[in-house]
């Protein structure tokens, strides 16, 4: 009788971990000036149920999009330059300014480690990152009171 029953647990363990494939027969997406449109075909029943913070979507069509950007400072009197990006070496950080701030520069990976910390010297600085893995980086340059003046999105290739 344990026999069967053990036999009869495998046999429809292995039928619901295979019912939970979908072979759709077509699917597509498209974006077209600011609209983006995922669509399946084949899909029987969805629903869609917007709350104030999350949206609930019912099928296997399952479809996101997150836009992030960078923040920007507008302060009168200073620019910041970052250039070239994407780059393989050298990277320059350029202050242009009105006054008389003193400046550093944080670099953090992808994943919010922060891999370098200095002072800037002079209103150019060079950073080295020929050692540094190909991905994406971010910079942050902020004033000495530790007011962002500007955050980067840097490519390393």
């Amino acid at each position: 009788m344990k026999t069967l029953l053990l036999l009869f647990i495998i046999i429809f363990s292995g039928i619901a971990v295979t019912a939970q494939e979908v072979v759709a027969s077509s699917g597509s997406s498209s974006a077209i000036t600011g609209y983006k449109v995922d669509w399946t075909l084949g899909e029987t029943v969805i629903a869609t149920l917007p709350g104030s913070e999350n949206i609930l979507t019912q099928g296997f069509h399952q479809t996101k999009l997150l836009v992030t950007g960078l923040q920007e400072f507008n302060i009168p009197g200073l620019e910041v330059r970052v250039y070239p990006n994407p780059t393989s070496n050298m990277l320059m950080i350029e202050v242009i300014q009105t006054g008389n701030d003193n400046f550093r520069y944080e670099l953090f990976d992808i994943a919010g480690r922060k891999i370098v910390l200095k002072n800037m010297n002079s209103n150019i600085e060079e950073i080295d990152m020929s050692s540094y893995v190909s991905g994406v980086y971010l910079l942050h340059v902020l004033k000495s009171n530790s007011m962002q003046v500007k955050i980067c999105k840097i490519i390393k290739q």
